[in-house]
């Protein structure tokens, strides 16, 4: 905590209080210096079957039943456009040559053969190692290297691999190319990185929105199902459905800064939706106590942190307009 002391924090002991405001708190209230966690046991490969949906109804009506089958370890969709889904499926196994999922396919390793998130459209069936599979957005940072061709290149993926291909250096490397881009052309585009959480009884309304508003994709789109908590500062807290959706873009702007961020949060908020804050987050402060309990975050600041030294969760994670 702020004055150093280590506190042992759990769902049911004397610091309970503290243990419900760690989600969303970033930092403000305390530091996690140790976990304990809950693991899924790994096995070598991933079997993936691509599903393709063309609107968004089947889609998510499809995703909501694998959600509850829970016959998949890991499922997510990728939109290329508003009629063209892609619900993806993944089944862990010991070995690739495992008929009881899937028949055979060839082994997968990317960024060497290829971009992951172009080729959900070109297979039906895919394998990937369980290290390739938890690391196959970062060779491309889901699909945010577009704006540079080379990094596309068939060889030089082959060539250089990870090495290269990864969010780290792809990070330097397109801010690079997208400033000298924009001002050879003189074209101001508005970046628009957010991962927007809507329950699952708004998540249709919600994508046809950012389908219509933004029309940039792909667009990621991820089923949560959180364990029932009494968390103050993290709304998302029932045993429900979800859904993620991921904006990751460039927009040209309209002279009004912001504007598409700004279109984003306030109909997610019309939505009962909620955000990660590590997303470039534009509210104001009546908009942002309306995705926290701005009287309990009051309460823990006062009894863990009364002289504010680790800063205010408002003025640590938005951006000022």
């Amino acid at each position: 905590t702020a004055d150093g002391e280590v506190l042992f924090c759990e769902k049911n002991n004397e610091n309970k209080d503290l243990f419900n405001s760690i989600p969303n708190s970033y930092g403000t209230l305390g530091y996690i210096t140790r976990a304990k966690i809950e693991l899924v046991e790994a096995k070598p490969y991933v079997k993936l079957i691509n599903y393709k949906f063309n609107d968004s109804k089947s889609a998510f009506e499809f995703l909501n039943i694998q959600v509850k089958n829970k016959d998949a370890d890991f499922i997510d969709a990728v939109a290329y456009d508003s009629l063209n889904i892609h619900v993806i499926l993944g089944f862990m196994c010991d070995n690739i040559n495992d008929n009881n999922i899937i028949d055979t396919c060839k082994l997968s390793q990317y960024p060497k053969h290829g971009i992951y998130y172009k080729s959900i459209k070109q297979l039906r069936y895919d394998c990937l190692t369980i290290y390739d599979y938890i690391w196959r957005w970062d060779a491309d940072m889901f699909w945010g290297v577009t704006d540079v061709p080379i990094l596309e290149n068939k060889w030089f993926r082959r060539i250089f691999g990870r090495c290269l291909l990864n969010t780290r250096v792809l990070r330097s490397v397109q801010k690079i190319f997208i400033d000298y881009k924009s001002k050879k052309k003189s074209i101001t585009k508005e970046k628009i990185i957010q991962d927007l959480g809507v329950p699952e009884e708004n998540s249709i309304e919600f994508f046809d929105f950012i389908c219509r508003e933004i029309n940039k994709y792909p667009i990621w789109i991820c089923p949560v199902v959180p364990k029932k908590m009494d968390s103050h500062l993290w709304t998302f807290n029932k045993n429900k459905i979800y859904y993620d959706i991921g904006v990751f873009t460039r927009k040209k702007t309209n002279g009004i800064p912001f504007y598409y961020n700004r279109l984003l949060e306030e109909k997610l908020l019309e939505l009962n939706g909620n955000k990660c804050f590590y997303s470039d987050t534009y509210f104001t402060r009546e908009e942002f106590d309306k995705v926290i309990d701005p009287e309990k975050y009051k309460l823990m600041k006062e009894k863990y942190d009364p002289q504010n030294h680790f800063g205010d969760l408002y003025d640590k994670v938005v951006t000022l307009i």
